[in-house]
This record gives structure tokens, sequence and C-alpha cells, in this order.
């Protein structure tokens, strides 16, 4: 995988060549210094010789250089106050803050940046105010401070209508909260940043899109990342704003190496590795161009040697070398580190060991510990690889007194190699401490490296169900559409209907006569009807009075059952017969719920069973004693059943229920018992009732088993036509499949 320096190269070469410009221009500055007056013109020149020289100090300029920045700039600011001049006061204040945060002293620019914020809220200078505000949150460590700053930054944009302004801030805030892991904030601010830049007509847009895509590779949402690293792209291309192009492309490689498509992870790292020889061939590699072009031929190259390809892997080290030769110390460290490689691989090990030394002194002069310490690792595992364990022991020992600061993986080898030393000269008692070590952490990393995969499986299930609910707003959509186009349908035959009765309208004043003689034949008939319809209305009251007075007495009937089950129960010695009397309450209990439910007023032709299900499970969790340790979980349908179905279900939820919370978690063990009810396609239903207890036995067959519990539950399939089996995995499940009609219209 390519390097993660190629990620920020845009804003790098930027600066590289804001300081070469500087540099260049430095002799200019020096002249006109020469022939200024002690104007405020001086003070700018002051200025302008200060930033040109402290913006060296990124090109790892002098000392020399850094203290010259630093008079040039105190003499800015002494002369802005003798002038008693506000604005090159505010100027040379600035640039002073400026110069400290490049040299890393936070509280120091802080000190600069707060006399010019003062002064500019003073006068009302609101949008210096703000972008004061904005230079000082990146000029402080602390992550909470500097999206404070940034807040009373964005606050000034919006009250000022600075949309342009304001969406930059939001962007900036958004960075600052990835960096404290709070990614759904910062996406949601990325993408309203976005949306205000759209809408107010701002091209630049491939930073925005970068920034999406890495906080969704962070959130392992793969392949929104991808949309926006290819949007990016495209941004890219229609401002012609190229020397972004490889971090991007690098950020897509690594996002196919992430979801394992090493084909498309390879086609981008190539248009990495395309994009600078196509530079080459029109201007010199600048040194950081060049050194990340050596980057990308290191992870090419680490594909070649993985599949045994050394051949082709030293003839791109040569190729490479020969169109840009390596400038920088770092660069030279990755093309002999490349060498190396090659001469480890097919086994010449003179030819190895002076390309790794030569990789290690490069390494040591760029002055980046962590390619120092990196290098040390490379010679260490070369050693121990050809038993070289006199060699390889000086540079474990320096990466042991370093191991702070190197990753996990690193610390891995470490104790490996160590291990390996150890053994070899017969100490075993360290050996086998080291080996000790090199296991807990391989153990650490591949729980890590399992937590990753779960997660990755989480995103495949999310990223299923988003689809399953955009295919689901589509047959919406279509719904929606189809009811349009039947609404204009019965529009236009109203309209053809109103025409037609205008016509008849005509017609009947011609008839009018005719139908007059006619109404009194009509009343007559009118009134006959009302009687039959008064007459039908009264029978229909009667049988709604029967029904619910017949659904009250059997209720009121089941009750004095289980009361009477339930005295008769004091009286029972042994324990076996008392639970037999409860099982049977329950059962009662169950079917007394549907005639209470049918009960009710305003019920309708038949029983919801959602609201049925609810509180007989909450009736039974409260007879039962269900501890806090056994969760219920219900996801039931929206359907409504007849009685002749809404009973036997009631039976079988409540024989599985019981069974549960008597054998499935037996002492104090806790668990879970997950009921649910799905309709299906042509009046289909499904009832699973599953727990995660101890199940039963593998001898026992439930599916012919003759026990009461399971006798009752088959007696109420076969009542129900349904199919019925028994799961035993990971508890117990019970799985039901039926057909239903759909209940007739009482009259209630």
């Amino acid at each position: 995988m390519i390097s993660s320096r190629i990620t920020f190269i845009y804003i790098l070469l930027v600066s590289f060549n804001i300081a070469y410009g500087q540099t260049k221009q430095a002799d200019r500055l020096n002249e006109a210094l020469s022939h200024s007056r002690k104007d405020t013109g001086r003070v700018n020149i002051l200025i302008a010789l200060g930033r040109s020289l402290f913006s060296d100090l990124q090109q790892n300029s002098s000392g020399a250089e850094a203290g010259m920045a630093l008079t040039y700039l105190k003499q800015a600011r002494q002369l802005s106050f003798d002038l008693h001049s506000i604005p090159a006061q505010c100027n040379s204040l600035t640039a002073l803050g400026d110069y400290y945060y490049f040299i890393h002293k936070p509280d120091s620019a802080r000190v600069f940046y707060l006399q010019v914020i003062n002064y500019y809220k003073q006068t009302h200078h609101s949008t210096e105010e703000a972008q004061t505000w904005e230079t000082m949150a990146g000029a402080t460590l602390n992550l909470d401070e500097a999206t404070g700053n940034l807040n009373e930054a964005l606050i000034i944009y919006k009250r000022h209508g600075l949309k342009e302004k304001e969406a930059l801030c939001i962007k900036t805030l958004g960075k600052f909260h990835m960096r404290q892991g709070k990614l759904p904030l910062a996406k949601s601010e990325f993408l309203s940043s976005l949306s205000m830049q759209q809408q107010i007509g701002y091209k630049r847009l491939s930073e925005t899109y970068a920034l999406l895509m890495e906080v969704n590779k962070l959130q392992l949402k793969f392949d929104e990342a991808l949309k926006y690293a290819m949007m990016a792209v495209e941004s890219i291309k229609s401002t012609n704003d190229t020397l972004a192009l490889p971090g991007v492309y690098e950020n897509i490689a690594n996002l196919y190496y992430a979801t394992h498509n090493s084909g498309k992870a390879w086609e981008f790292t190539m248009k990495v590795y395309e994009y600078y020889i196509h530079l080459s061939a029109s201007r010199p590699l600048s040194m950081i161009e060049n050194l990340n072009l050596f980057d990308v031929v290191r992870s090419v190259n680490g594909s070649y040697f993985k599949n045994n390809q050394p051949d082709k892997a030293i003839a791109l080290i040569k190729k490479t070398a020969k169109i840009s030769p390596p400038v920088s110390n770092l660069a030279k460290y990755h093309y002999y580190y490349g060498i190396g490689d090659y001469y480890s691989t097919v086994g010449n090990f003179n030819g190895a060991e002076k390309s790794y030394l030569a990789m290690f002194s490069y390494a040591t002069l760029s002055d980046e510990e962590d390619f120092y310490l990196h290098a040390r690792r490379v010679l260490a595992e070369f050693y121990v690889k050809y038993k070289k364990y006199d060699k390889a022991e000086p540079m474990l020992k320096v990466l042991f007194a370093n191991k702070a600061k190197v990753n996990t993986t690193n610390n891995k080898l470490i104790y490996l190699y160590q291990y390996q030393v150890d053994s070899a000269r017969g100490d075993w008692n360290h050996a086998f401490k080291n080996y000790k070590r090199y296991k807990t952490i391989s153990d650490s990393l591949f729980s890590e490296k399992k937590n990753l995969q779960f997660k990755e499986l989480q995103f495949n299930y999310h990223s299923a169900e988003q689809e399953k609910t955009i295919s689901l707003q589509r047959i919406e959509l279509n719904n929606a559409r189809e009811v349009r186009r039947f609404t204009i349908i019965v529009i236009s035959l109203l309209i053809i209907v109103v025409g037609l009765l205008y016509a008849g309208y005509r017609v009947n004043r011609r008839n009018n006569k005719r139908l007059k003689e006619k109404n009194d034949e009509i009343d007559g008939q009118n009134l006959l009807l009302t009687k039959v319809l008064e007459t039908k209305n009264n029978l229909i009251g009667e049988k709604e009075w029967l029904m619910k007075e017949l659904n009250h007495r059997v209720k009121h009937n089941l009750q004095i059952i289980i009361s009477l089950l339930n005295f008769q129960s004091k009286y029972l010695k042994t324990s076996e017969a008392k639970i037999a009397m409860q099982d049977t309450q329950h059962r009662i209990r169950s079917m007394s719920l549907v005639h209470q439910k049918l009960y009710q007023p305003g019920s309708t032709a038949g029983m919801d069973m959602k609201a049925y299900i609810y509180d007989l499970v909450m009736y039974l969790k409260s007879s039962l004693g269900v501890s806090k340790g056994i969760d219920i979980k219900m996801e039931i349908a929206e359907v409504e059943l007849d009685v002749s179905y809404a009973i036997p279900l009631g039976l079988i939820i409540t024989e599985a229920i019981v069974n549960a919370v008597k054998y499935a978690f037996p002492g104090t063990r806790t668990g879970k018992i997950t009921i649910l009810l799905k309709t299906e396609e042509n009046n289909g239903l499904h009832l699973i009732i599953k727990d995660n207890g101890i199940g039963v036995k593998e001898e026992i067959d439930l599916n012919q088993n003759q026990s009461m519990g399971v006798s009752l539950i088959r007696t109420f399939c076969t009542q129900l036509e349904a199919t019925c089996s028994f799961i035993n995995k990971d508890g117990l499940t019970l799985s039901i499949a039926l057909s239903y009609e759909e209940p007739k219209l009482r009259a209630f």
C-alpha cells in the first residue's frame, strides 16, 4: 500500500513552491529595504522579508535564518508602533504570531493573535477578526481550543452573510472534529460545507470531496468513500488542479486494498507512478515530487517481491532512477531500500548488506526518526534471516531502547528477532521471555484484525439494509405514480360524466312532467325501503348486543375457571401437580385475553395480534416471575386474525414461553427470548419463538417427542393446518408456518 505521506502532497507542494518563490524574492526585498523610508511601506517590506525567511524554515533552513526572520519582524513591529499606524501594527503582530506558530511555539503565537483580535473587535473590523480567529485555531495544539476559535470565526461569518468564508470555516471545523474522532459530526459539517459551496457556485470542491472520502473511510463505509474519491478526481480535472491528483489516487488505491480489490488498487497505484513519470518528461521533479515518486516505487515493488517477481522490481527501480535520479536523503533511502530487498530476495548477501547500509546512512542523514528506526528494523530482520546474529544484536538494542516510538506491528517483530538471537546464543531464559512477549502482541493484533473484520461485516449488512430501503422507496414511488395516473383517469371520467349529466338535464327538462308523476310512486317505495332498513338495523343491534354478552360471559366464565384452579392449587401436595395447574391457568388466560379484546368497544372483525401478543407476554412475564436476566424481545407484524387462528397461536406462544422460562435458563443463567410474527405472500404467516438458552439434549428429537407441551403445540398446529419444526441450535427455536383467511366483518 502506498505510504500515507502522499495523502497531503498537494499542501506540501504548494508550501514548497511558495517557499522557493519567496527565497528568490529575498534579494529584491533587501534592495527595496535599503532604499525605503521609515514609513508603513518599510514596515511591509520588513514583514515580507521575515515571512520569506520563516517560510523557508519548513525546508530546514539554518538557525541563522530563523534568527534573522525574527529580527526583521521585531523591527517591523517597533516601526509600526513608532508610526502609530494601527493597520501596520496588526500586520506586524499577525506576522509574529505566524512566525511562532511555524517554529512550534503556540503559546507565544496566541499572545500576538489575541492582541490583533482585541483591536479588530474594538474597531469593528469583523472580517479581519474572524480571519485571525481562524489563524489562531491552526496555531494551537489543543483541539478543543482550536474548535472554540473556529466557532468564534463562524459566528462572525454567519452574522455578516459571508457565505464562502462560512462554508470554508465549517470545512475546517470538520477537519478538527475528525482529528478528535467525532466522525458523525465531522461528516455532517463536510456535507453542510459542500452544500453551501455548491449553492454559491464555488468550483474548487476537490478538498471537500477528499475529506468526505477520508471520514467515510474511517467509518468503514468504503463504497461511499470511493464515490467521493471519484468526485474529487472529477473536480480536480474540471479545475485543472492536477497537483492534488496523486494524493487522491493514493487514497483510492488504499480504499480498494481495504475492500480486497487488489486489481483496482494496483491500477490506481500505477496511476500515481505514471503521473510523476509524465510530469518528469515536461520538467525536472521537485525534491518532494522526487521523494514521492520513489515512495510509490517502494509500494509497487512490495507487490512484485510478494509475488516472487524480483526481476520486475529491480527493472522498475533502475528505470525510475534513470528518468529521475533520487535527490533527497529520503528518496535515496527508498532507492537503496528497494535494491537491498532485491539482493536479499535473490540470495546475494553482500549486495543486500551494502544496499541496506546505504539505506541506513541516508535515513540517519535525513533526521527523520521514523525512517531511522525503520532502517534499523530492516537491517535486524536481514541479519537474522542470514543468521548474522552478532550484527543483528546492536540494531535490536537501539530498537528496544526506542520501542515506545515504534508501532505495535514492528514491536512484535523486534521481540521475534531478539528471541531468535537469544536462542542462537543459548540464552533460553531471555529467549522464552521475548517469545512470550511476541505471542502476546501477535494475539492482540489478531484481536484487532478480527474487530476490523466484524466492523466490515456490519458495514456490508447496513449497506444491504440501505439497498432494501431504497428498493422499497422505489416501489412506493411507483405506487404514487399509479395513484396519480388513476386520479387523472377518474377526473377525465368525471368531466365526461358532467357533460353527460348536462345533456341529461336538457332531456330532463322535456321529461319533467313525466318524472313528477312518478315521484309519488318512488316516495312510496322509499318509505317501504326505510322500514326495511330500520328492521335490519334493529336485527344488527340485537346481534351486536348478543355477541358482546356472549364474549363477556365467556371471559367471565374463564376467569371463574382460573380462580377455581388457583383455589384448588392451594390444596395440591405435589409440585408436579401445582406446575400442571399453573400451566393450565396460563393456557386459559391466553384464551381469556382473546375474549377480553373482542369485548372491548370498537373492536373489528379480527384480533389485533400485536396488542394481543404484547398483553399475553406481559401477563406471562408477571405470572412466571421472569427475572431481569431474561429479556423477551418481540417483533410482531400488524395483522388481524380470526378468533379461530388467534386462540391456537396464543396457546402455542404460552407453551413456548413457559417452557423456555422453566428449562432454557437454569439457575441464575441470563438470556434472551425472541418472538417474531411475520406476514408473507398469499396470506402466509410465519411464527418464530427462539431462546439462546441451553437447548435440549442431542438425543431428544423434539419433532418426534410426545411430551405434553410439545404434543399441545403439534395439536394446535394441526388445528391451524400449519407446519411445525424445532431447531436445537444455539438454544431452541420453534418455527411455525401457516396460511390464514381474512376475518369477516362484525357489526361492533
